[in-house]
């Protein structure tokens, strides 16, 4: 898979090679609910068209929601982007109220490390808690 961009909510835009007719099928990575999603779109139709003429692919309606709701904001800078405070994974709300403007980088090392991590635990789970330490010793 290479990934060739990104929106507003962190999830990663891929083209998985293997799929499709040579050109290969776009993946969405959506890193606040620990997936990978599949379509049956390849590259070059996905860009002319899904991208231009359905921006739902994008969650475009979502964003005027969480814009409505956040006022104050101006626009997000290159490394940020608009994540879920809990993950959909752990049992987060997917609404408005549970997003916030995060490095794009620390919010993608972080739901990686919590996405592993709990993974292979059983529905209804509980976790004690989460620590989250800037300088570890490795």
């Amino acid at each position: 898979m290479y990934c060739f961009g990104f929106d507003w909510l962190g999830r990663n835009l891929a083209v998985d090679l293997e799929g499709g007719d040579g050109e290969g099928l776009v993946v969405l990575v959506e890193p606040g609910a620990g997936e990978l999603l599949e379509s049956e779109v390849e590259l070059t139709p996905f860009d002319d068209e899904v991208l231009v003429a359905d921006p739902t692919g994008l969650a475009a309606g979502f964003f005027d929601e969480w814009r409505s709701a956040n006022p104050g904001f101006d626009r997000l800078a290159f490394d940020q982007c608009v994540g879920y405070k809990v993950p959909l994974f752990l049992g987060g709300d997917d609404e408005v109220h549970n997003l916030e403007v995060v490095p794009y980088d620390v919010y993608w090392e972080l739901r990686v490390q919590l996405r592993t991590g709990t993974r292979h635990m059983p529905a209804g789970t509980t976790i004690q808690r989460i620590i989250v330490a800037d300088d570890v010793e490795q």
